[in-house]
């Protein structure tokens, strides 16, 4: 991510002095332009943060990581209601084993998230 900073950040540099040079940028020389960076040191560094964020989020979007985490939510919670379900139905029943297997179901969909790393 450091490399990847560093690109952008050169990028944004070179965006901000020919901004700000315009047609002079060929023959200003170099003191002149460090001068320039350093006054827009601050609006360079939120550039260049607010185009990393944008990276990053659109990377992990549509990640194969991000859409079987989702799936598994999606399942979970498809479980949890049928297992919480179940157990409303086995307690008025009154049904002690109907009871111990959706509890028993229950938990290990509570549990799992902890323990599947």
């Amino acid at each position: 991510m450091n490399n990847l900073r560093a690109i952008v950040q050169r990028h944004v540099e070179e965006e901000t002095l020919r901004q700000y040079l315009d047609v002079n940028y060929s023959t200003t020389p170099a003191e002149e332009k460090l001068r320039i960076l350093d006054f827009a040191r601050e609006m360079i560094e939120s550039k260049v943060q607010q185009i990393l964020d944008v990276f990053l989020t659109e990377v992990t979007q549509n990640s194969p990581e991000r859409k079987k985490a989702k799936k598994l939510h999606i399942f979970t919670a498809i479980l949890t209601i049928i297992a919480s379900t179940g157990l409303a139905h086995a307690v008025n029943l009154e049904n002690l084993g109907y009871i111990t297997v959706c509890a028993l179901v229950l938990l290990a969909v509570q549990l799992y998230p902890f323990f599947k790393d």
